[in-house]
């Protein structure tokens, strides 16, 4: 029997324990943002000028 599994956000796979790359996502960090890939998350390091999760503040 397959069961259908919803992972918990930046989690994937028939388990739930690959990683999503978020940087790979060109939104992730705005306005010169550099991302940092955390396990089931990532981090923006923003800008001169920029602040909040994604620089857009």
């Amino acid at each position: 029997i397959n069961e259908c599994q919803a992972c918990l956000s930046g989690w994937t796979g028939d388990n739930c324990t690959v990683d999503i790359d978020e940087c790979n996502n060109t939104n992730s960090c705005q306005n010169g943002g550099t991302c940092s890939n955390l396990d089931g998350s990532y981090n923006c390091i923003c800008a001169s000028g920029w602040s909040g999760t994604n620089c857009t503040i």
